[in-house]
């Protein structure tokens, strides 16, 4: 006598997708009470590298690695309280990062046209006195160049 087979039987009950917005939400692993807020300055981790946490098991790290800086965000996890890195996670040379921050303003506008709203970050509070000011010579001159397409744009001495 053969053995009844373990698989579950397929039943020809059609199902009806029209409910679902109605069905409540699931909480997911992230959802608890506490919310988590990510670290503004950076914390020290036990190899002495800078880190900045971006949620509860993630983290930013700048590390160096046979003399090369790397920018590595990773997820950690708990064990005899104390966090360590886990086996997902990027990191980064700093030409890869800096590619990455070139095309952040696309990102940034394919998730507005998806009708995500992302917060752009102020640089400007982070930056020594001398940075600053040479960031304002440059975004005058971006200005400039602005006002000047513009006017070249909409100008009608060319009809």
């Amino acid at each position: 006598m053969p053995f009844p087979s373990k698989k579950r039987k397929s039943s020809n009950q059609t199902h009806d997708d029209s409910d679902i917005d109605d069905a409540p939400a699931k909480r997911g692993k992230a959802s608890s009470g506490t919310s988590f807020k990510p670290s503004s300055q950076p914390l020290v981790d036990s190899d002495g590298n800078p880190y900045w946490e971006i949620s509860k098991a993630r983290r930013v790290t700048l590390s160096d690695f046979k003399g090369r800086q790397l920018i590595g965000i990773r997820e950690y996890y708990q064990k005899d309280d104390e966090w360590l890195p886990g086996k997902k996670g990027i990191s980064m040379s700093l030409e890869q990062y800096s590619a990455l921050m070139d095309i952040l303003p696309q990102i940034e506008n394919a998730l507005k046209d998806r009708g995500e709203d992302v917060s752009r970050p102020k640089y400007g509070k982070q930056q020594t006195p001398d940075v600053q000011d040479d960031q304002d010579d440059h975004e005058d001159e971006d200005q400039s160049l602005l006002k000047k397409s513009n006017i070249e744009a909409t100008s009608d001495e060319d009809e």
